[in-house]
């Protein structure tokens, strides 16, 4: 999973049960072009708080997001270890984007920092924590025998409502495969015209059965 310090902080609060609350308002005192128009600050329950400032208000959030988990790493370091574990977080890019501290909206690209790859598992866990569904999960479905190098096959599974709607992914790697599926699954729910306006399906027949197989053989 790709360091997105706003999208972590949504699955934290969900994994805690703790209440996520974001307010940025615009600061009076800027004077001049290049200083900070927006402050926002991020506040997780009551397990931790962070500021950030920025010229967007996009920046402002991704730098309170920022600040907010690096002080829950101080207040709650059990906490985050767990965390990271348990959602596969990745642990070098995690630790970067603590260590260098808040960002400044040139190195920000939708959200994430720009060192970081944009890939279907970033847009479908963002667009996850923007309609408040549960976060998509991935597991290795399949994996194929045979004399050429193993193909992996990864399903990503996601519920809205009382619906469930997966994909499978193929590869000669993991990692490939995951993504594979997942830019499948974020392209299915993409292509719902309920979906796309925005609205969950409250019951089965709101939405068409989709029934996916897949063969462990080419």
């Amino acid at each position: 999973m790709n360091c997105n310090p706003v999208s972590i902080l949504y699955m934290l609060g969900q994994s805690l049960r703790a209440q996520l609350k974001f307010d940025c308002a615009p600061l009076h005192n800027s004077s001049t072009k290049n200083t900070p128009k927006f402050i926002g600050s991020f506040r997780l329950g009551n397990y931790a708080s962070g500021e950030g400032e920025g010229s967007n208000k996009r920046t402002a959030k991704l730098n309170a997001a920022i600040d907010t988990l690096i002080n829950l790493r101080k207040s709650a370091a059990e906490i985050v270890e767990n965390f990271i574990i348990d959602q596969k977080i990745d642990r070098p890019a995690f630790e970067k984007l603590l260590s260098q501290g808040k960002e400044d909206e040139n190195s920000v690209t939708n959200g994430i920092p720009s060192n970081e790859p944009t890939d279907y598992i970033s847009k479908l866990q963002q667009l996850s924590v923007n309609r408040r569904w549960i976060m998509p999960q991935y597991e290795d479905f399949a994996e194929t025998e045979s004399p050429n190098p193993p193909e992996f096959v990864v399903k990503a599974t996601i519920v809205i409502g009382k619906r469930t709607f997966h994909e499978y992914g193929r590869s000669s790697s993991k990692k490939e495969a995951k993504k594979e599926a997942a830019k499948k699954l974020y392209s299915t729910l993409e292509s719902d015209p309920k979906i796309a306006r925005g609205a969950g399906y409250s019951s089965p027949s709101d939405a068409k059965t989709m029934k996916k197989t897949v063969s462990c053989n080419r």
